[in-house]
């Protein structure tokens, strides 16, 4: 019994050098066992966010008004929304997917790190007047955390919208009438790049006016 008591504790032993040794960092296992294979030094383990401290947000994604053939185009175009928002955090490699819960469609943001923290960030999202460099390890993870929510959080509104393949009288009147106002403001001598510009303005997305050089 004694023997067998006393294997089970050197098997023990031996496991927990063995399992500590891994943990070390690659330049220690070699100071130890200079022969030490780079597969073993250079081996990492990838922790989860709750060792890491990481973040995750999770966003529901209204499909009720969204018509069956298109809700996944829709979902993987607020996917790439909330992409370009997370790389602005400055966090690298996040981790962004789309997971369904309880026949809900939902965006999953995961961050193993915390975001580029400015003295902005600290003056909006942190009740303390501190200096970046003076904010302790819990309250950059605070600032990333508000920073991330209110960056990333913001609410996305998608509208549809019929194209119209004919104008009715009266629309058609009014871009005239619209028209014929800019051209007489042209030939009264005013600058066609000054009227062409307001009117992009004041008509975003009908208006286009654009500069070009003639040759002859």
């Amino acid at each position: 019994m004694k023997k067998f008591l006393s294997w089970k504790l050197g098997a023990i032993l031996v496991a927990a050098l063995v399992l500590g040794f891994f943990d070390l960092p690659g330049s220690v296992q070699k100071t130890i066992i200079p022969f030490t294979p780079d597969a073993i030094t250079e081996t990492s383990i990838n922790l989860g966010l709750d060792l890491q401290g990481g973040s995750q947000l999770d966003y529901k994604v209204d499909l009720r008004k969204v018509p069956e053939a298109d809700q996944e185009s829709i979902v993987e175009g607020v996917k790439g929304v909330i992409e370009k928002r997370v790389n602005s955090l400055g966090v690298s490699e996040p981790n962004i997917y789309i997971s369904e819960i309880g026949g809900e469609t939902h965006i999953i943001v995961e961050l193993a790190e915390t975001a580029t923290v400015t003295q902005e960030d600290v003056e909006n999202y942190l009740d303390a007047d501190k200096k970046v460099a003076n904010l302790t390890e819990d309250e950059k993870k605070i600032v990333s955390l508000e920073k991330a929510k209110a960056t990333v959080g913001k609410t996305i509104q998608l509208e549809f919208k019929e194209q119209k393949s004919s104008l009715d009288p009266q629309e058609r009147e009014k871009i005239h009438n619209n028209a014929q106002i800019a051209l007489d403001r042209i030939n009264n001598g005013e600058d066609f790049s000054i009227v062409g510009q307001e009117e992009m303005q004041a008509y975003p997305g009908k208006v286009n006016y654009e500069k070009a050089e003639y040759q002859f």
